[in-house]
């Protein structure tokens, strides 16, 4: 690769089969109190069971499955279902970047993950792709293996191609 010419952007998408199962169910369950509350019209408790589920719902179907652009513009994980930016980083904003497998123990489950030391999209146990970040945190997206090596090579040659 030469100086002009642009550095590759690399994009795949991964899915949680747990949280596609989940999402289905809390929408099954969220439509069955909407339709009780519909036709019982019982008070605010069953509003607020309502707003509960469909919390839940978002929460299980915004990492059920995404999309992961990796390239001169950093690293994009984007929730396909819900259309948004789950997690977002520049190039600036990344001091290291490596591929490791991840353990679904080690993050307690499966989903949009948060730990003392940073934060995680992990949609199944294997190979992830870490960003060690200028902050001192972590940012961890679990892929398909060939996938996660393809992302890692996409932000190592954008990160060379943007060097003087």
């Amino acid at each position: 690769m030469t100086a002009q010419d642009p550095a590759p952007v690399f994009t795949t998408e991964a899915s949680s089969r747990v949280l596609l199962v989940s999402a289905v169910v809390l929408g099954a369950a969220s439509a069955a109190v909407l339709v009780f509350w519909l036709v019982a019209r019982p008070g605010v408790d069953f509003l607020v069971l309502l707003l509960g589920l469909v919390f839940a719902l978002l929460s299980c179907l915004a990492p059920a499955r995404v999309r992961v652009t990796a390239g001169p513009a950093g690293l994009v994980v984007e929730s396909v279902p819900l259309g948004f930016a789950l997690a977002q980083y520049g190039l600036d904003e990344i001091a290291d970047a490596r591929v490791e497998p991840v353990s679904l123990r080690s993050w307690v489950g499966w989903g949009f993950r948060f730990t003392a030391g940073g934060s995680g999209v992990i949609l199944r146990g294997g190979p992830a792709l870490v960003l060690e970040l200028i902050s001192g945190k972590t940012f961890t997206v679990t892929l398909p293996g060939a996938d996660a090596e393809a992302a890692l090579t996409a932000l190592e040659d954008a990160a060379d191609a943007a060097r003087p």
